[in-house]
Parts: structure tokens; C-alpha cells; sequence
């Protein structure tokens, strides 16, 4: 058995010269931070795929605490510096390669702060082999579009295209046993429908869905983005839906595997911050994601 999880961490703290504010940043940031590494490993999956830790700080920080339990990091630097593609992912498992791929496609204003892309491990599992790991962020419209307007639709489907590319097995050397896809999609099988069917016309399987969504807590929802959720800071998004936008998407490759259970993780207030308030540790919540090889 192998597991997964990944997480949009909102860790959105983004600083020009280390010190001028580009965006917003993120509300309690540090509290969050402090609560991450502990709920992370609580979840004991093989692999963790974090997105939006983009201040070189951070990701030292997650790198050092989750040492111990996860001594094999992808992400941790970013070639030139700066603040990346803001990707991460810990294994338990060595890596045999990691490539940070930027996307071509991306909204201007996210390209001038940061480099939207995928962040690529191939680990190796012993007695399966090698499993391909793309750790993936698109765009849910920058700045100034709605996350589910034709526009953004259209960019997410290019970028969906650079991400297949990536997926295809002649792009490396060694034969895959697997193909995973993990992290943000911004689209899912009721928001942003045509990206989200895009990546299953590709050959991936829903986890969750294939799974039927085992939970494993009764009280644990079926999306990983809920606007009550008191993380998120932007009014406009409060009058979105909730929505399953976070995925763990697989496609077996030398070897048959199959999706065992799946389930919406980390969506528990349990961080304290000012007044006694209690939060998630994000604006999204996580997906746990077993697979077993037939």
C-alpha cells in the first residue's frame, strides 16, 4: 500500500526584497505555520504535496520539522531563488529525479511574483519501482478574473495540456509503475467541469470518486474548499460554492494499480488565534489518498 497527501497550505506571504508586500498576506499565517508540521505527519502518508509555501523561510522551516518522519524534500529551493512555483513535496521515499516545470501559459500578474508550474519527483518504492509524482497548482484566475470564467477556463486548459505532456511515459528513461497528479486544480467535478473531465479523457482516475469518498470521520465533508471556512480573507469568494478542487488523480502505468481509499483530510479548527477562534489550518482542506497494487 502506498499513500498521499496534499494540501493548498494558503501560507500567502509574498514579499518583494524580503520585506515589501506584494499581495495581501494571508490572514495568521504564523499560527498556522507552527500547527502545520504536526497535522501533517499525524496523517502519515508515504508522500506530502504542499502548495503555496512560497517564502524561502517557510520552506526551510517545513523542510527542518518534517525531517525526521519525511528526510526526502523536493522543493525546498528554487533554482535562482525568489519565490518559485511555491511547490513542495516530502517522501518518506528517496527521490531518483526532481524538475521544476514553470508553465508557459500563466496570468501575467502571477508570472511577475511567482512561477506557476509543477513540481516533478519521481521516488522510488521498493519492491513496486519508480512512481511518478506531479505536484500541481493552476490558476484559479489571477487578480483580476472569476476562477470559473471562460477566460480562466481557457488558461487552465492550457496549462492542463503542458501537465499532460509532463504525464506522458516517454519523458523518461525508466518505465513508470504509476502516475499521480496531486494538489490544486481549481476545478473539479462540479466547478469548472471541462478542465476537471480534460484530466480523466487523459487516462487519470478520480481517487475519491473511484473510492465513492471513504472518509474514515463521519463528520469529514465532501469538498476541500468551503467558503464558511473563516481562512479565507476575499469577500467576492465567499459567495462561491463549495467545491472539491483538490485532487489526487492516478494513472497506472507497468503495473496495475488501484485506488484503495480516499478521503477530504485536515478540515478540523484546530488552530487557535485571537478571541479563542478556532480555524483550519488552510482555505482548503487536504486529500488522503490510499492506492494498492493489484
Amino acid at each position: 500500500m502506498f499513500s498521499i497527501l496534499t494540501l493548498n497550505t494558503f501560507l500567502l506571504d509574498l514579499r518583494l526584497f524580503g520585506w515589501l508586500p506584494l499581495y495581501r498576506r494571508a490572514p495568521y499565517v504564523d499560527a498556522r505555520l507552527d500547527a502545520l508540521t504536526d497535522a501533517l505527519c499525524e496523517e502519515g502518508a508515504d508522500v506530502i504535496c504542499l502548495q503555496e509555501v512560497f517564502r524561502p523561510a517557510h520552506r526551510k522551516i517545513l523542510t527542518q520539522r518534517l525531517g525526521r518522519d519525511y528526510p526526502h524534500a523536493a522543493g525546498a529551493t528554487y533554482p535562482g531563488g525568489g519565490h518559485g512555483t511555491g511547490l513542495m513535496i516530502f517522501s518518506r521515499h528517496p527521490f531518483q529525479s526532481v524538475c521544476q516545470h514553470p508553465f508557459r501559459a500563466a496570468c501575467v500578474e502571477e508570472k511577475i511574483v511567482t512561477r506557476p508550474g509543477v513540481l516533478e519527483g519521481i521516488i522510488s518504492i521498493s519492491g513496486l519501482g519508480p512512481v511518478k509524482i506531479l505536484n500541481m497548482h493552476l490558476t484559479a484566475g489571477g487578480l483580476f478574473r472569476h476562477p470559473e470564467s471562460i477566460a480562466t477556463d481557457g488558461l487552465r486548459a492550457r496549462q492542463l495540456k503542458e501537465l499532460h505532456q509532463l504525464a506522458e511515459p516517454g519523458n523518461t528513461d525508466e518505465a513508470m509503475v504509476a502516475t499521480l497528479l496531486a494538489g490544486d486544480l481549481n476545478a473539479g467535478p462540479h466547478t469548472s467541469q471541462s478542465n476537471y473531465r480534460q484530466v480523466l479523457n487523459a487516462g487519470f482516475t478520480d481517487t475519491y470518486t473511484e473510492t465513492g469518498g471513504t472518509t474514515g470521520a463521519a463528520t469529514a465533508p465532501a469538498y476541500t474548499w468551503d467558503p464558511a471556512n473563516p481562512v479565507i480573507w476575499r469577500e467576492a469568494d465567499r459567495r462561491l460554492p463549495p467545491q472539491r478542487i483538490d485532487h489526487v488523480f492516478l494513472r497506472p502505468e507497468a503495473v496495475q494499480f488501484r485506488p484503495g481509499s480516499a478521503r477530504v483530510a485536515l478540515f478540523e479548527p484546530r488552530v487557535t488565534v485571537k478571541d479563542g477562534l478556532r480555524i483550519p489550518l488552510s482555505d482548503h482542506y487536504g486529500l488522503f489518498a490510499e492506492l494498492n497494487p493489484a
